[in-house]
Order: structure tokens, then sequence, then C-alpha cells
């Protein structure tokens, strides 16, 4: 009897060691699990610092070239024009035109248009353009508005600044507008087949015909005559064309 209830009690014992063991194994495993998923979070939150300091580092770089390169560009712009340098004058219009912000684009045109230095027309004309076709390119609009070109054909250039106002006719009188361009119209390209602009036109499409005499309304009043509707073929949806091609 004794050495069975001996038996009995390392028996009992031993089930018991069995059972703390198991719970110590899995509190263990809990532990170590816990431990991972920890260790994972806080190498995940490293990685992701590590991360937003390379791109804080490389946008740091990026931002001090960019700045760089707008010293570089403004300070050929007034070396070109405070000589009479005509070669020097279009390197540094070609450094103006690869600009990205068309806001500084139009402003250091505006310099060549306005410098009694730069003597070349060709200069003068192309500095015109930019400023132009940039001063109206920032009107992007809503997305699922009307997109508008007006075009203007570059002789007389004095169309440009009718071309001017009737792209801010268009902005202020469909506040709903899309995408708002201004763009030169050269003769090479106006004889083309399909164009032969030689007035005051808006081309659409007959389904189109509605929106084209209310834009006609709009930009009427800022023309020196009245824009004729003309019917395109051309399939361009929620689109409409501007001509400002009067001729001499």
């Amino acid at each position: 009897m004794s050495n069975g209830g001996s038996f009995g009690w390392l028996g009992a014992a031993g089930s018991i060691l069995g059972v703390f063991s198991t719970a110590i194994g899995i509190w263990v495993a809990i532990a170590t699990q816990q431990l991972k998923a920890t260790s994972d979070r806080q190498k995940v939150r490293i990685d992701a610092q590590d991360a937003a300091l390379r791109a804080s580092a490389e946008q740091r770089a990026t931002t001090s070239a960019q700045h760089d390169y707008l010293l570089k560009v403004y300070d050929k712009v007034i070396q070109a024009v405070e000589t009479t340098d005509e070669r020097k004058q279009q390197g540094a219009l070609a450094l103006v035109e690869s600009l990205e912000d068309p806001g500084l684009r139009e402003k250091l045109a505006r310099v060549f248009t306005s410098a009694t230095t730069v003597r070349d027309q060709s200069t003068k004309a192309q500095a015109q353009k930019v400023q132009s076709e940039a001063s109206v390119a920032v009107a992007i609009g809503n997305r699922n508005g009307w997109d508008y070109d007006v075009f203007w054909c570059e002789d007389p250039p004095e169309n440009v600044a009718t071309a001017n106002r009737v792209a801010a006719a268009i902005i202020k009188g469909d506040p709903t507008h899309g995408r708002v361009r201004l763009r030169s119209w050269s003769a090479n390209e106006n004889v083309k087949s399909g164009y032969g602009v030689a007035g005051y036109e808006i081309r659409a499409e007959a389904s189109e015909r509605p929106q084209a005499e209310h834009l006609k309304k709009i930009v009427d009043p800022v023309a020196p005559k009245p824009f004729e509707l003309k019917t395109t073929t051309l399939r361009t949806a929620w689109y409409l064309s501007v001509w400002v091609c009067p001729g001499k």
C-alpha cells in the first residue's frame, strides 16, 4: 500500500509537472510570438523612418538642384539682356523655355519682350510666344468641363493681344471650363488642308452647336469683330477651338 501510494503520488506529480511544462512551453511560444511581433513592428517603423529620411534627403537634394538651376537661368537672362548679343539672348531664352513653372516662364519671357537691347525680331517673337502660351497654361480648370484652344495667327503679331483677351474672357465667362490654352498658329500651318482660317472663327461639331453659340456670347464682346461659327467633322469630345486670324 505504501509503495503504491508513493508511486501514485509520483505519478500525480509527474502529471502536474507535465501540465506545468506544457503551460511553460505555451507561455514561451506566446511570449516569443509577441516579441517577434514587437520586433517586426519596430523594424517596420525603423524602415519607414529610414525611407522618410532618404526621401527627405532626396527631396532636399532635388529642391537644392532646382533652386541652383533657377538661379542659373535668372543669371543667364540678366546677362543676356545687358548686351545686344543675339546668340547669348537666344541661348538664355531657350533656358527659359525649359522651365516647368509656367508662371516663371511667363515672367522671364516678358524680360525679352520688353528689353530694348533685344533687337532681333525672331527672338522677340519667340519670347512673345513663350510668354503668351505660358500666361494661360495654368488655366487647367475642371476636368469634366469643356476644353478650349485659342489659336492666334502669328501674322500680324498683334493678334496675340486679342487672343489673350479671348482666353481671359473664356476663363471668366465659363466658370466650369476645363483646360484653356493659348496657342500660336503659323502661316505654314494655316495653309494645310482643312484650315485656311482668315478671320475670327469658332469651330465645333454639329452636335456641339449650342455650346459654340454660348461661347460666342462670351468672346464676341472682347474681339474687334464677331466670331463666325464653323462646323468641323473632326471629332473631339468636350472641345472647341477658337481662332483669331484676321490677317493684315
